[in-house]
């Protein structure tokens, strides 16, 4: 994907920018969010047409941010088993390191019939919960004893946040799930995600000359690695399995 990165990176590189520590100000843990996937190859286009209308979230010169995430859940996968059914109610538990400023959160992100909500606490990115993660987690209503980790994911994003500051756009790039080692990276596929209100979404969708809204998916980054790296049957993942072969498929070498 080397040729299609240095497209998209000089897009970046022209448009406007949102420093980090005013994009922090902005308020969205309470949202709705549409997933879309796609060929790596078509992003520049897709960049290219909406520069105009978006800031690119920067700390310094950077326009990338690198995310490590590590997912915990039950020893029966309760977590992905909700998501996988189609649960109205479900949740996920996770730290997720964010490498520009070397900080760290413990993070509880629900979803209630369609909706996001999202909390978080400061933490050490590590396979324990302090007492002040596991003060956190009880006051939520999980039980620390119940849940294990499972699943390491990375990958890099793009944060496009709408000039109105109505929502934003992220868009990552280069998805690596593992549990010890990274054998298997996912290079050729752009992971689409809107946020917003419901009226945004949709006026996003069609601010975006491009057929998006075909790849619209219940595209979930831990559902899909889990799955990846696990040998799951079509039983335990359902409607996953699915977008997980799509994935693969998406995934195949492009020629530059």
């Amino acid at each position: 994907m080397n040729g299609t990165n240095t497209d998209i990176s000089l897009i970046l590189d022209s448009m406007e920018t949102l420093p980090l520590e005013k994009a922090m100000a902005i308020d969205l843990m309470e949202r709705f969010d549409e997933k879309f996937v796609g060929s790596a190859q078509h992003l520049p286009g897709i960049l290219k047409g909406i520069q105009n209308q978006f800031l690119v979230q920067s700390t310094g010169s950077k326009r990338f941010s690198e995310y490590k995430t590590l997912y915990w859940d039950t020893t029966n996968l309760d977590f992905f088993k909700d998501h996988s059914r189609g649960k109205s109610k479900r949740a996920k538990i996770r730290k997720r390191l964010y490498t520009e400023t070397n900080t760290s959160f413990l993070e509880i992100k629900r979803s209630v019939s369609g909706k996001t909500f999202k909390t978080r606490v400061r933490t050490e990115f590590n396979e324990s919960f302090s007492e002040n993660d596991q003060s956190f987690l009880t006051l939520n209503g999980f039980d620390c004893a119940t849940l294990t980790p499972v699943l390491y994911i990375e990958y890099q994003r793009i944060i496009l946040w709408d000039k109105a500051m109505e929502g934003r756009m992220t868009i990552d790039l280069v998805f690596t799930p593992y549990r010890h080692e990274k054998t298997d990276i996912f290079d050729n596929i752009f992971i689409f995600e809107i946020k917003g209100s419901r009226a945004y979404i949709n006026k996003t969708i069609r601010s975006i000359d491009y057929p998006i809204d075909r790849n619209r998916t219940s595209f979930t980054k831990y559902g899909i690695g889990l799955i990846h790296n696990r040998e799951m049957d079509t039983k335990n993942a359902k409607g996953l399995f699915s977008i997980y072969k799509k994935l693969l498929k998406l995934n195949q070498p492009f020629d530059e």
